[in-house]
């Protein structure tokens, strides 16, 4: 440091020189700066790093260390100097795993011998869900992160940071609540995405690929520079295409009503009923083609040919009510698929109505005819008398 020093000083630089301390991973330096003049400025780093003094855990310990390097001789001390900081603090819940959760209570669990006990089926919180019946339970959701900060404040006093580390988070200026993710959901390893909670991540990694194209007809078209067979944009064979369609638009399903089951949870979005025809498409788009833009793509544009088969065959749709009012509360592609429904039942029964209109002017005809005709031969027997 002092050849540097004196190197820099003969060419009249005012450059601080910096030279490593200590152990090299303690990141430790000590330097000295040329002012142009008999005084000289001396720098001291130091990094805190694993072995931390108790002291220093603690914000009263570095205020204390931060006004200790400004001072000139240790008479000064403490100097009067105004500090301006800020502090965050991160809370992270444990991991919670419901594979290994003791969902019975205590009273149930002494009644029941422990060789039974392994048998007994673990209640979900989601039990009474509409989902219950498909999901699989793989919680993506592992526990949550709170994040406190503090903005910029100024002290004087070592005692005035320690009443600030110890204010309760609920004084903080702001909040940051995330969750914390399974690794499988941040992974991008299409072999690893096994629950539905995973399919749910790659759904959104096809909606974020379907602002590329303006219309879907652009993700169907085939790409013959990719096998087919390992692209991870492989649309299913059209053997599984016509069995998805056929379990959709199933008449054995029933026509008009499916159930409208009334739960906590149903009216917090404005999604389609759990069996409903928009909410079976979704189910199937969602493990249909590991769920990837161009398969989903394929499989819409079937639908809709479907649906418009029915329209033109005047054919009811399958699992669409057709006797009661659009449900507003439900998502937009629900309620046209509703209002469609009921066109369709308007539209058969003008077909009927006008099949009727016609079977009777027919009849009315054919006796008009009748009168006509024995009138023409009265009238020819009249005249040959």
């Amino acid at each position: 440091m002092s050849s540097v020093a004196i190197a820099l000083s003969n060419c009249g630089s005012n450059w601080p020189a910096f030279v490593p301390v200590h152990d090299p991973s303690r990141k430790a330096y000590i330097g000295i700066q040329n002012m142009g003049t008999v005084f000289t400025r001396r720098f001291e780093a130091d990094r805190i790093g694993s072995q931390v003094p108790i002291r220093l855990m603690h914000l009263e310990g570095l205020h204390e260390l931060f006004l200790s390097k400004f001072v000139l001789s240790s008479t000064d001390f403490p100097a009067k100097v105004k500090v301006n900081f800020s502090m965050k603090l991160t809370y992270r819940t444990p991991e919670h795993d419901y594979d290994h959760e003791e969902t019975l209570d205590s009273e149930a669990t002494e009644s029941i011998p422990e060789s039974e006990v392994a048998s007994q089926p673990r209640k979900q919180w989601d039990d009474d869900c509409p989902w219950a019946e498909w999901y699989s339970a793989e919680d993506p959701v592992k526990g949550f992160e709170l994040t406190t900060i503090w903005g910029e404040k100024m002290f004087e006093e070592s005692f005035e940071m320690a009443e600030v580390e110890n204010a309760s988070s609920f004084d903080a200026d702001s909040w940051l609540l995330q969750p914390v993710v399974s690794p499988y959901m941040v992974d991008d390893s299409i072999g690893k995405f096994v629950g539905f909670a995973s399919q749910l991540h790659l759904l959104v990694n096809a909606f974020e690929s379907s602002a590329e194209a303006q219309f879907l007809e652009d993700f169907v078209a085939d790409n013959s520079g990719q096998d087919n067979s390992k692209s991870s944009v492989a649309v299913p064979p059209p053997s599984v295409i016509d069995r998805v369609m056929k379990d959709l638009f199933n008449d054995e399903v029933g026509n008009s009503n499916y159930v409208e089951a009334e739960n906590k949870y149903g009216r917090a979005l404005k999604g389609a009923p759990s069996d409903s025809l928009f909410a079976q498409f979704c189910l199937h788009a969602l493990w249909f083609g590991n769920c990837n833009m161009r398969a989903i793509a394929v499989l819409w544009i079937d639908f809709v040919r479907e649906i418009r088969w029915c329209w033109e065959e005047s054919e009811r749709l399958p699992r669409m009510k057709t006797t009661s009012s659009i449900d507003l509360s439900s998502c937009v592609i629900h309620q046209k698929l509703q209002m469609l429904a009921i066109c369709i039942e308007r539209k058969k029964s003008l077909n009927r109505k006008k099949d009727t209109d016609d079977a009777h002017k027919e009849k009315t005809s054919n006796s008009m005819n009748r009168h006509l005709i024995k009138y023409v031969k009265d009238q020819q027997a009249l005249s040959l008398q």
